[in-house]
């Protein structure tokens, strides 16, 4: 995700993973570009709390992340219209 365009998005999506994979991430969006951290976001404006085989699968393209969200593989607080650009962010084309 180092360097992937993020426009002129100022936020920081608080992910809480649990399944294979569990932890506390943070992506920092700023400057037109993204940066994953460990660890907790001081102030996320989206927080997904998601078990690391959903959220892998959607980041890699495998399965549309609004879909998954409306049949509930994962939750989300905060900005929803945030949630709505991850799928830009995660293009690979």
């Amino acid at each position: 995700m180092e360097g992937r365009p993020a426009g002129d998005l100022v936020a920081d999506i608080q992910f809480s993973v649990t399944g294979q994979e569990p932890g506390e991430y943070y992506l920092h969006i700023e400057g037109g570009k993204c940066s994953f951290h460990e660890g907790k976001a001081e102030s996320p404006n989206l927080t997904i709390n998601t078990p690391s085989e959903v959220w892998l699968a959607i980041s890699r393209g495998k399965l549309d992340g609004q879909q998954a969200f409306m049949q509930q593989k994962y939750t989300a607080s905060g900005d929803f219209g945030l949630l709505m650009k991850l799928g830009k962010l995660f293009a690979t084309t």
